[in-house]
């Protein structure tokens, strides 16, 4: 026998809204977890329902079992909402401690002095202007880390991972450590070399080579200096990259810039006290305005283009252009 259209219908409804009435008192409740429930039940052959529940019931032979479920089958996948806007790190705001994850954080002129940030995740924070005084960066990621203008003194940067970091601006002084870098990405005297750095003012009679210092500010910086004279010491920088640098007013005093790269750098007004070389370097575009005091030695294979010689006159002057006999 069948059950009539019209009674599946009923079924279907009443197994939706979750409960089932047959009969005086016969009360069957769908469970409220949402999982599906199978009822049975009898049905006669005028479509009379007993015997309602979840267990197989036992029917007259008029009657005949049927069963439905309380939860049909799942629907086809709904259209995909909106993206949401992206998220910030949940640590952006936290209190610094170490192996902190502070990866893509804009922490731009946050004043941190003394934090420890041993094992921080800084992987391409934004710490422009930030002030991190004396702060413990040991092991800390700073891969793609923004430092631009940032004050680093008296950091420590042992283990720290400087690759690919914007080093424009960055102020150092006092820094401990070694830090995992690029070539020519280094510590020295306890100042942070690297390209874009500031180094104002700065003082190290350190001999290094292969150091990157393109387009940094060592305006007044003392490269030498009394102390050299003292000890009848020379300082060579050997394949610095000094190109776009600005060494106004720098002191150069027994310095010797040997196949350095000075294509762009403002050398104008350099202090060259008992004697300064200059060995085999590119001086394209190079300002020697007013280079005072004792002497310039120039040798080797010097390049000279467009370079504004001590006295200000320009090399194209001269064929072959050069600046020997105007102020050097």
């Amino acid at each position: 026998m069948r059950v009539s259209k019209q009674l599946s219908t009923i079924v279907i409804a009443a197994a939706v809204a979750g409960v089932v009435s047959f009969g005086a008192g016969a009360v069957v409740e769908a469970s409220a977890t949402g999982s599906s429930v199978t009822y049975r039940a009898c049905v006669s052959k005028t479509g009379a329902m007993s015997k309602v529940g979840t267990v197989t019931p036992t029917c007259p032979a008029t009657s005949h079992v049927i069963s439905w479920n309380s939860q049909g089958p799942d629907g086809a996948p709904g259209t995909p909402g909106t993206p949401g806007a992206n998220g910030v790190a949940y640590e952006c705001g936290a209190t610094p401690y170490p192996g902190i994850d502070l990866a893509g954080c804009d922490m731009t002129g946050v004043y941190l002095i003394n934090p420890n940030l041993t094992g921080a995740n800084l992987t391409g924070a934004i710490l422009g202007s930030a002030i991190l005084g004396y702060a413990n960066l040991t092991g800390a990621n700073l891969y793609g880390a923004n430092l631009t203008g940032a004050n680093l003194y008296g950091a420590n940067l042992t283990g720290a991972n400087l690759y690919g970091a914007n080093l424009t601006n960055t102020r150092s002084g006092g820094i401990i450590g070694t830090p995992i870098a690029p070539s020519g990405v280094l510590v020295a005297c306890g100042y942070l070399y690297g390209p874009g750095v500031n180094l104002s003012g700065g003082v190290c009679g350190a001999s290094m080579q292969g150091v990157n210092l393109s387009g940094a500010d060592l305006s007044g910086f003392t490269v030498g200096g009394d102390a050299n004279i003292a000890s009848n010491t020379w300082v060579t920088l050997s394949d610095v990259n000094l190109s776009g640098a600005n060494l106004y007013g720098a002191d150069l005093t027994y310095a010797i810039l040997d196949n350095a790269n000075l294509t762009g750098a403002d050398l104008s007004y350099a202090v060259s006290r008992g004697g300064a070389q200059v060995v085999s370097a590119n001086l394209t575009n190079a300002n020697l305005t007013g280079i005072a005091g004792g002497v310039l030695l120039m040798r080797g294979d010097l390049v000279w283009s467009n370079t504004t010689c001590p006295d200000g006159t320009n090399s194209s002057i001269s064929s072959p252009q050069t600046c020997i006999g105007h102020g050097i």
